[in-house]
């Protein structure tokens, strides 16, 4: 067996949880402010998760972006490590095509995830409330190309009624490469909300999953295509009935748009 699956399979399993945060200047006032009480309200909830699931260790990632990405947090961090500082947002345009671009290089074992203990498969949350501002298809394109992102369980949560256009959702459509992970939030209360059942769900899930993965291992990883939709759907059921007024594949067809024209 190859050592450093020997070396994961004795190992605590680390979930990476990785946030992917719109600061752009559309996003300023009450949306932010909604996002920015969610990441520090959910700490203690997945601190939680860590604690009851025997041998599960989470870990947060957030890059924030407007008109260039940045992520606050270098490396992978633990949630009673993590000390939330609000972002602010700025004039900033929607460079969804950078901030993929940025993703791709991290999520690599010469960047974020760097253990050679292995990783169980990442969570991936991207918060948006405008259509990009910059070309970004191909940088989805060659997103889509790396394994941890190819194996990772993605959600995508567009912020307020601007963000349900033809060119929003099909960005963001891109990015999933599925419906299921498309969610809605109309409003702040809603947004909040969303923010902590899509996290919790989630990670609860999926740090319960599946051995970790060395990765050193990831071009011969196997995607559990059932698996993954199965969370989703757990992930869908989970928001239809705690968030009052949430929008997801479950229970909406965002105005019958046609998704599969994005294919």
């Amino acid at each position: 067996m190859n050592e450093l699956l020997e070396r994961a399979e004795s190992a605590n399993k680390v979930m990476p949880l990785i946030f992917i945060i719109d600061k752009s200047g559309s996003m300023s006032g009450a949306k932010i402010a909604s996002v920015n009480k969610s990441m520090a309200d959910i700490l203690p909830e997945l601190k939680k998760i860590t604690n009851e699931n025997d041998g599960a260790i989470i870990k947060i990632g957030v890059m924030e972006f407007d008109h260039t990405p940045n992520w606050i947090t270098p490396a992978l961090v633990e949630p009673h490590l993590f000390n939330w500082v609000d972002i602010v947002t700025d004039r900033g345009l929607t460079a969804f095509g950078a901030a993929c671009k940025s993703l791709n290089e991290q999520l690599s074992r010469n960047a974020l995830l760097s253990d050679p203990e292995g990783y169980n498969q990442p969570v991936i949350i991207l918060l948006s409330d405008g259509e990009p501002t910059d070309e970004w298809s191909h940088h989805v394109d060659k997103l889509k190309q790396n394994q941890w992102f190819k194996l990772s369980q993605k959600f995508a949560i567009a912020i307020g009624h601007d963000a349900v256009s033809k060119e929003n959702l099909e960005a963001l459509y891109s990015f999933l490469g599925h419906v299921e992970g498309i969610m809605l939030a109309k409003d702040v209360a809603t947004l909040s909300k969303m923010i902590e059942v899509v996290s919790v769900t989630a990670s609860q899930i999926t740090s319960n999953s599946q051995a970790p993965t060395s990765s050193a291992s990831m071009t011969d990883a196997q995607i559990d295509e059932q698996g993954m939709k199965d969370t989703y759907k757990a992930v869908n059921s989970a928001v239809d009935a705690n968030v009052d007024g949430a929008v997801t594949a479950s229970n909406d067809s965002f105005g019958d748009l046609d998704f599969s024209a994005f294919t």
